[in-house]
């Protein structure tokens, strides 16, 4: 019949429901009650429904979402092999001591004899990680390195979407960036 006979009786709120399961499902949102919360180590997402906690999985810890997200290191990986490299991919590194992190996922690392490096794909220039956080992992990272290797560790952050500069669209000249970073492997860490 189309009734919302079960109203919220929070001032402003407005939201009316033909079910009272519906009802309690919104007043848990008042009441910040979030019961569902998800499993993965890190993430800290709750929420009201069943449903919705079973949406974000999907989209954004499983397999289908993670080898979405990597489409453009993908790409990478196809230029650095048909350029004559043989990187290894998400490398673990393991850290110790008690912090927050427990480990990092190095996207390539390039074994060579005089230096090891490290190449991080910056999908959309990892808009979702404070600078902070991603200096403290290079630096944790390269700790855990040199306890266990004498060889300088060279990191390259390369950039596999469009930029700006002083607000200015850059042409994604693709063939250009990837020539730089072939330089940046080759070039001695002094």
């Amino acid at each position: 019949t189309g009734e919302k006979p079960y109203k919220c009786k929070v001032p402003d709120c407005g939201a009316a429901f033909s079910d009272w399961t519906a009802m309690r499902d919104h007043k848990m949102v008042h009441d910040n009650d979030r019961p569902h919360a998800c499993m993965v180590e890190g993430c800290e997402a709750r929420y009201v429904k069943a449903n919705d906690l079973k949406t974000r999985f999907e989209r954004n810890h499983s397999e289908e979402a993670h080898q979405r997200r990597k489409k453009k290191e993908e790409r990478l990986s196809k230029f650095l092999r048909s350029s004559g490299y043989a990187p290894d991919r998400e490398t673990v590194v393991q850290f110790c001591g008690t912090g927050s992190k427990k480990l990092a996922r190095l996207d390539f690392a390039i074994y060579k004899s005089d230096r090891v490096v490290v190449i991080e794909c910056d999908e959309h220039g990892h808009a979702h990680e404070p600078v902070l956080c991603e200096v403290t992992r290079m630096l944790d990272v390269a700790a855990q390195h040199r306890m266990k290797s004498d060889l300088p560790l060279h990191f390259i952050r390369f950039n596999p979407d469009g930029y700006a500069v002083d607000g200015r669209r850059q042409k994604n000249q693709m063939a250009e960036r990837h020539k730089e970073l072939l330089l940046a492997i080759e070039e001695p860490v002094t």
